[in-house]
C-alpha cells in the first residue's frame, strides 16, 4: 500500500493512515479484483478518499459495504 509522503508524521496520523487502503489493498481485503473495486466505485456503491490522483478506502467503509452486501444476498 502506498500512502502520501509525509516528512513528519504524528502517532495519530500513523493510526489513521494504517486504516486506509489503496485500490490493491481494498481488492485484496474484499477478495475482489482491482477492476471490480473500481467498478463499485464508479457505480457509487463504494466511497473513497481522493488525494490527487490516488484513491484510498477506509477499512471501516469496506467492512460496512461487505456487511450490507451479505445482507442483500443472503441465501435462505
Amino acid at each position: 500500500m502506498t500512502l502520501p509522503n509525509a516528512v513528519h508524521t504524528t502517532p495519530e496520523q500513523k493510526v489513521h493512515t494504517a486504516q486506509l487502503l489503496d485500490v490493491a489493498g481494498a481488492s485484496q481485503f474484499l477478495g475482489l479484483t482491482s477492476w471490480q473495486v473500481r467498478g463499485l466505485l464508479a457505480s457509487g456503491e463504494l466511497r473513497c478518499i481522493r488525494v490527487g490522483r490516488k484513491i484510498y478506502f477506509r477499512r471501516a467503509t469496506l467492512v460496512r459495504w461487505a456487511e450490507s452486501s451479505e445482507a442483500r444476498y443472503k441465501v435462505a
